[in-house]
């Protein structure tokens, strides 16, 4: 017996149907959230959010307060700082928000729409490129100071790490919006019949999933790394 709410009678012909009925008790590892995973979800992910924003708002409150530590290093770093905090933000709590609503673990019903899916993936995206950007600046950095250092003296300046630090959040939008939005993103609802088993007498029937082209963020993130080959 499924979870009361959305039951096989919320199904329709238009829906996305699996038949579980043939599975055994111990399927359902794959299919609900086990032990291991509700502990990551409900325990870990949010200290973990807890003390990254903690210390990214400490150390933004530090440099926004003392005007000595407005280095061009700490310029980078207190931008990573934003971008870290935001993606954490997102991130973790998408995953909790989506582990509070339900039992299964590619529900996404609560997002409703494609352009729900499609914000909340992107912007994702766009924090996660921001903060390899800003990482490659930080270590470009030290690497002339050490390195090159007359070459770094010359160049070092605050409008020139104001324009690379623009130039690598507007890259990360694009990276994160323009290159996902053109792939598009999809949302259905997903019909489920489940055995009459235990383990799924909290189960919804009806659960929304999110699918679209996922595979680029792997080939996207390496793209900066490189140019510190050359």
């Amino acid at each position: 017996m499924a979870k009361a709410g959305r039951n096989l009678s919320y199904c329709t012909p238009d829906m996305i149907y699996f038949n579980l009925t043939f599975t055994s008790p111990e399927d359902s590892q794959y299919i609900l959230y086990t032990q291991t995973e509700e502990i990551l979800i409900a325990v870990i992910l949010p200290i973990l959010l807890i003390i990254g924003v903690s210390l990214n708002s400490s150390f933004l409150f530090v440099f926004a307060r003392i005007q000595r530590m407005r280095t061009v290093t700490n310029i980078y770093l207190a931008n990573l700082a934003i971008s870290d905090t935001c993606f954490l933000c997102m991130a973790i709590l998408e995953k909790v928000g989506r582990f509070t609503a339900s039992n299964i673990k590619v529900d996404q019903y609560g997002f409703g729409s494609a352009l729900w899916c499609e914000v909340i993936q992107c912007s994702v995206e766009c924090f996660f490129y921001a903060s390899i950007f800003l990482v490659l600046l930080v270590t470009m950095e030290k690497y002339y100071a050490i390195c090159r250092p007359v070459q770094h003296r010359l160049l070092r300046g605050r409008s020139r790490t104001v324009r690379l630090t623009t130039t690598s959040w507007l890259v990360a939008v694009l990276f994160g919006y323009g290159f996902s939005i053109p792939y598009f993103m999809y949302f259905d609802y997903v019909c489920l019949e489940f055995p009459d088993y235990p383990e799924y007498a909290d189960s919804y029937n009806v659960i929304g999933v999110c699918y679209g082209d996922f595979y680029r963020r792997s080939l996207m993130a390496s793209v900066p790394y490189l140019s510190l080959w050359q």
